[in-house]
């Protein structure tokens, strides 16, 4: 218990009632401490060392408290004596302890028993320290200090204690450095804004050159005190300058896929238009040689007609007149003859049709194949050096998935730019974030409690966590 919690003196008690084990009293108050209000407290008797019993205060109109206790003070207390009750945040912490174990609480039940003394952590020294820290056998440390890291590299808790100037911030980071590596994660605490910056200064110089350090590897939450750490290593621990870099990189990379997406496709489009063109030069070719074959055949036609006009033509000249003795034979010879002729000329007027239909397909199919090779030249002139339409359509595909991908990131740095305190960089699992607030500077060892079995550890300050 501190000497330094909030105190106050009350006077001229009374006992109001009483029920299940409790009891209220009200008091006379002259000098009420304003840090009281809404805080547990703990109460016994002024001048006694009897143990003291947990209470809550209210204060009441004309200087008077109203306090209900299980303590039994008497019907009319004197004096009683109450102060801020500073082991209420372990009740509360033996309370979510309780709740640890149940289906999808965060807290590691196996760690978390260690506090109210279930279990053993894991001790031990880690043998290949240089596997994890750069430089190891080269780095001003002494035999403690390099015990100290090795300790805390193998085991499931550390306490690591000295004075002043014994150069525990360089312990830690050397401790921060190597566990970072092993893929854990690191919450690295301290009691001002100050001592987290200077440590995390260190810790900075030590992972600077790491892999993802420039995407949020190390990062620190709240504002950074330190000018030096805010000047050289700002732009890669500030979560907001962070999402603001890889924000533009984000948008950079999609502004290049977009285009790259966009060039595969009009690609894609220049081989299916060659596709089409090849496919309508096809058939242009395929109606030029229809045509050239369907005019061969009408010629062929036209020229057995005309032969067949000329010879019943020479027909009717050397049969002449239908006179004489066989005039009646005659005549008929005439009339074949002649029908034969006019069935000859009415066929070579339907060649004619035909042959000027077939001229027209033939220059229409001409005219087409001119121009659809010239188009089909400029194309194929276009798509030099382009890959094929299957390894486009390959890369199109690829490309809307990393487009999809970096919108994905996009939405998600959005999303945490909103709500700071759930930021978390891209590569999970392997960042040391840190953050002030009440707790030792990094592992801490201290003295063994004699109240405790040999091999129990006291309540420890930094689990290692996976």
């Amino acid at each position: 218990m501190s000497g330094r919690s909030t105190k106050v003196s009350l006077s001229k008690g009374r006992r109001v009632s009483s029920w299940d084990g409790r009891h209220e009293y009200l008091f006379d108050c002259r000098a009420w401490q304003a840090a009281l209000d809404g805080k547990d407290v703990l109460v016994r008797p002024s001048r006694s060392t009897a143990e003291r019993a947990t209470a809550e205060v209210a204060r009441m109109p004309e200087g008077k408290v109203r306090l209900t206790t299980t303590a039994a003070l008497g019907a009319s207390p004197a004096n009683v004596q109450i102060r801020e009750d500073e082991t209420a945040g372990l009740r509360v912490l033996a309370e979510r302890l309780e709740a640890v174990g149940q289906s999808g609480h965060p807290v590691r039940l196996e760690s978390a028993g260690w506090m109210v003394g279930q279990g053993t952590p894991r001790i031990d020294s880690e043998r290949s320290v240089a596997r994890w820290v750069t430089n190891w056998p080269s780095l001003q440390l002494n035999s403690g200090q390099r015990q100290a890291v090795a300790r805390a590299l193998a085991s499931e808790v550390t306490f690591l204690w000295g004075p002043p100037g014994t150069g525990k911030t360089d312990v830690v980071g050397h401790i921060i450095e190597g566990t970072c590596r092993q893929g854990l994660n690191v919450l690295f605490l301290a009691p001002t804004k100050v001592a987290v910056d200077q440590a995390l200064e260190r810790v900075c110089d030590l992972l600077s050159a790491e892999s993802g350090f420039q995407e949020g590897l190390v990062q620190r939450a709240g504002d950074i005190a330190v000018a030096s750490l805010r000047d050289t290593y700002g732009d890669q621990i500030d979560p907001d300058r962070i999402a603001a870099r890889l924000s533009a990189q984000l948008d950079a990379a999609l502004t290049a896929h977009t285009e790259a997406l966009r060039a595969a496709r009009v690609h894609v489009a220049a081989h299916d238009r060659g596709l089409r063109l090849r496919n309508e030069l096809a058939n242009a070719q395929q109606a030029h040689t229809s045509a050239t074959a369907s005019r061969g055949s009408a010629t062929s036609a036209q020229n057995r007609a005309r032969s067949e006009i000329a010879e019943h033509s020479r027909t009717v000249a050397r049969i002449g007149a239908a006179d004489g003795v066989f005039a009646g034979r005659k005549r008929k010879q005439l009339d074949q003859a002649q029908a034969a002729i006019a069935g000859a000329r009415a066929r070579l007027e339907q060649i004619a049709s035909t042959l000027a239909a077939t001229d027209r397909a033939l220059r229409q199919a001409t005219a087409d194949m001119t121009r659809i090779r010239k188009v089909l030249a400029d194309e194929e002139a276009g798509l030099a050096g382009v890959p094929t339409r299957a390894a486009l359509v390959s890369m199109a595909d690829q490309l809307q998935h990393e487009i999809d991908a970096l919108e994905q990131q996009r939405r998600a740095i959005k999303a945490t730019r909103a709500e700071p305190a759930r930021y978390r960089p891209a590569r999970p699992g392997r960042r040391p974030v840190s953050r002030d607030g009440r707790g030792g500077q990094g592992p801490r060892r201290g003295p063994r409690d004699p109240s405790r079995p040999a091999g129990r550890r006291a309540p420890f300050t930094c689990p290692r966590t996976g």
